[in-house]
């Protein structure tokens, strides 16, 4: 069973950010995730109100790539 991930949106004015909020792990991604990760996008994509999409990962990195777990 993987954990479900972990995303934040955060919206300041035009700005939407996403952020991978597994920083315990390093904010892996596995398939469900990229999935959601998308859904997200597509959502802010189409709000007329967002002007700019910021994608970044909680604690000391990004994102440690795909998780194998």
């Amino acid at each position: 069973m993987t954990a479900a991930p972990a995303f934040r949106i955060e919206r300041r004015g035009g700005v939407a950010e996403v952020v991978l909020d597994r920083a315990d792990r390093r904010n892996p991604l596995d398939y469900a995730a990229v999935i959601e990760l998308n859904g997200h996008l597509a959502d802010l994509d189409a709000d007329a109100s967002v002007g700019a999409i910021l994608l970044r990962g909680e604690g000391s990195g990004f994102c440690s790539g795909g998780d194998l777990k």
